[in-house]
C-alpha cells in the first residue's frame, strides 16, 4: 500500500513540474490566417494576425482585407491608450536601419490603433522584404516578424 502513494505522489509531482515548466516556456508565435464568410460576398474578409506575446497584455498586429479595402491595426491588450491630438496617436516605427514616426487613428475605448494607408504600406513592404519591425507606441512596443508572413499574406489578395 505505500508504494502506491509514493507512485502517485511522483505522478502527482511529475504532472505539477510538466504544468509549471509550459506555463513558463515562451510560446513560439505564428501568423494566423482567417476567412471570414458572411451571408453574401458584400461581406467576405480576410484576417492575418500575428498575436501578442502575452494573451493578456502588449500588443496584437492585424491586416483585415475585404472589399471596403484593407486596413492595419495595432490591438492594445491590457492596457488603453490616450489620444494626443484630435483621436491621433504617435507611433514609432524601428527596423534594424531607420526610425520613423508616424501619426496613426486611436479608435474609440482606446485599445484598438488603425494605421493610415502610408504607415500601412511602410510596415507591409519591409515585411514583405523579411525585415524584423518594432512598433512603439505610448511606452508599449511589439516586435513584428517577418517569418510566414509573406505566404499568408498573398491569400488576402
Amino acid at each position: 500500500m505505500p508504494s502506491k502513494k509514493v507512485t502517485g505522489k511522483r505522478v502527482y509531482i511529475t504532472l505539477f513540474s510538466f504544468f509549471i515548466l509550459s506555463a513558463c516556456s515562451p510560446s513560439i508565435r505564428q501568423w494566423q490566417c482567417d476567412h471570414m464568410q458572411g451571408s453574401s460576398p458584400h461581406f467576405e474578409s480576410y484576417q492575418l494576425k500575428l498575436p501578442s506575446e502575452n494573451a493578456y497584455s502588449g500588443i496584437e498586429f492585424e491586416i483585415l482585407h475585404s472589399r471596403q479595402g484593407q486596413f492595419v491595426y495595432l490591438n492594445i491588450l491590457g492596457s488603453k491608450l490616450i489620444a494626443e491630438d484630435q483621436g491621433l496617436v504617435t507611433l514609432t516605427i524601428n527596423t534594424e536601419n531607420t526610425s520613423q514616426d508616424f501619426k496613426a487613428y486611436l479608435l474609440e475605448g482606446g485599445h484598438r490603433i488603425l494605421l493610415d494607408p502610408t504607415a500601412s504600406k511602410y510596415v507591409i513592404d519591409r515585411l514583405e522584404n523579411n525585415q524584423e519591425i518594432k512598433i512603439s507606441v505610448q511606452g508599449l512596443s511589439v516586435t513584428i516578424i517577418p517569418q510566414g508572413f509573406s505566404p499568408h499574406f498573398k491569400k488576402l489578395s
